[in-house]
């Protein structure tokens, strides 16, 4: 197991952050896009957070969306690294 990965485990919230933030900026970005939008046909008028929910575009379908996209793992919601010591 990695320092760092002990250090998300065991350290404070500062020194959790200062890893997170590196970890972030010497990550590849390239395959991290995901288009959402209105799908191309007639919507019907009527109550906005219904008609979002219809296509997928309320918090809930969202969060949907970003989990099949990217996976639990990913977004820090898979397998956490064992506590040592």
């Amino acid at each position: 197991m990695l320092p760092e990965a002990l250090c998300v485990a065991n350290c404070s919230e500062e020194e959790q952050a200062s890893y997170k933030i590196s970890a972030i900026k010497s990550y590849d970005f390239q395959d991290l896009r995901l288009i959402l939008g209105l799908p191309d046909r007639f919507i019907d008028h009527g109550d906005a957070p219904k008609l979002l929910a219809s296509c997928g575009l309320d918090g809930a379908g969202i969060a949907a969306s970003i989990l099949q996209r990217f996976g639990a793992e990913f977004l820090g919601q898979g397998p956490r690294p064992a506590k040592v010591g």
